[in-house]
C-alpha cells in the first residue's frame, strides 16, 4: 500500500496513492497527489522569469525549485499530520469510544489556508507571480 510514508516523489504518475487514510488527508484539505510530487526541471523552466531576472535566468530558476520544494515539503509534512490524526479518531472510535477531532483538523486546515492566503496577498502586492 502506498501512502504519505512511503511514496516515491519522483514517479510521475497523476494518481499514486492507495492508502484510504492518506487520499482522506489528501481530500480534507484539498490538496490533489500531483502536489506532492518533486518539480523536475523541465516543468521549473516553464515558469515565467520576471524582467529583473532575466540576465541572471538560471539562478532565478534555481530559487525558484527551492521554493516549490520547500512547499511541496511542508504540504507532505501538514498532510501526514492530518494523516496521523485521522489514525488516531480511528483508534480512539474503536477503542476509547472517543468523539472525532474533526474540529481540530478543520483548525489546521484553517491556518494553513491563512498562510497561503496571506502568501499570495503578499505576492500580488509584490506585483510577482512565479
Amino acid at each position: 500500500m502506498i501512502n504519505l510514508e512511503n511514496f516515491d516523489p519522483l514517479c510521475g504518475k497523476s494518481h499514486f496513492l492507495d492508502s484510504p487514510r492518506s487520499l482522506d488527508a489528501c481530500r480534507r484539505l484539498g490538496f490533489s497527489e500531483n502536489e506532492l510530487l518533486k518539480k523536475n526541471w523541465v516543468e521549473i523552466k516553464e515558469t515565467t522569469i520576471p524582467e529583473q531576472f532575466k540576465d541572471d535566468s538560471e539562478h532565478f530558476l534555481e530559487i525558484k525549485a527551492e521554493f516549490f520544494e520547500k512547499k511541496r515539503l511542508e504540504k507532505v509534512d501538514l498532510l501526514r499530520k492530518v494523516r496521523d490524526k485521522i489514525i488516531e479518531e480511528g483508534f480512539e472510535r474503536e477503542f476509547e469510544g472517543g468523539d472525532s477531532k474533526e474540529k481540530d483538523l478543520e483548525e489546521e486546515n484553517q491556518r494553513f489556508l491563512e498562510k497561503e492566503r496571506k502568501r499570495i496577498e503578499k505576492m500580488v502586492e509584490r506585483k510577482v507571480f512565479y
